[in-house]
């Protein structure tokens, strides 16, 4: 929630007041589609070799989010 300097992020404002976050980003006109991601339940086996590692849709999990 803070950058390297530790000055906080979006995100560190988006915690305090969501929805002040939300409208300061409608008004800069952000169109950005909202990203999502199905999610199961389940307790497959660390070792990999439970089908349940292999009945769910892979996520793309390395995409650079903003709110």
């Amino acid at each position: 929630m803070f950058d390297a300097e530790f000055q906080p992020k979006p995100a560190f404002f988006g915690t305090l007041n969501p929805d002040a976050l939300i409208a300061q980003n409608l008004k800069s006109g952000s169109k950005s589609a909202t990203k999502q991601a199905e999610v199961h339940y389940g307790m497959p086996k660390l070792d990999g070799t439970d089908a349940l590692w292999n009945s769910v849709p892979e996520t793309p999990v390395n995409q650079h989010l903003t709110a």
